[in-house]
């Protein structure tokens, strides 16, 4: 494995409008940072939705489907941005890193990968087991 594994957690409420510019934003830059070997190829952007009244979920869904280095996880309800951070840090999250001390973390292959999951444990299609 090249690199450290990188997670970028992106908590969103009622982001439909901006979500598929900075999933591009960022998506380019992850593929960057894993062509010139900085980063792992296990590496992801994990947007967490906030209980947004809006499209975001739909929107997340979306760009995991035309992008597997995008991911989310839809919590049920609004917890606050501080707490939906948390959320794509905790163990059982979709693609947890094994502690919150540092940005990149080297996670190999301890984890599974799971995209898309809801906060009340259901794993809402599409999603990667």
């Amino acid at each position: 494995m090249r690199g450290n594994t990188l997670y970028i957690v992106v908590p969103c409420y009622n982001e439909e409008e901006v979500l598929p510019e900075t999933a591009r934003r960022l998506g380019d830059k992850l593929k960057a940072l894993m062509n010139g070997g900085k980063i792992s190829p296990q590496s992801r952007v994990l947007f967490v939705n906030d209980g947004s009244k809006d499209h975001t979920w739909e929107v997340i869904s979306k760009l995991h489907g035309g992008n597997p280095l995008l991911c989310g996880i839809d919590l049920s309800r609004n917890r606050g941005h501080q707490n939906a951070l948390l959320a794509g840090l905790q163990p059982d999250s979709p693609s947890p890193p094994p502690s919150t001390a540092a940005a990149i973390r080297n996670c190999g292959s301890k984890w599974p990968m799971k995209c898309l999951l809801s906060y009340t444990g259901r794993i809402s299609p599409p999603c990667i087991k």
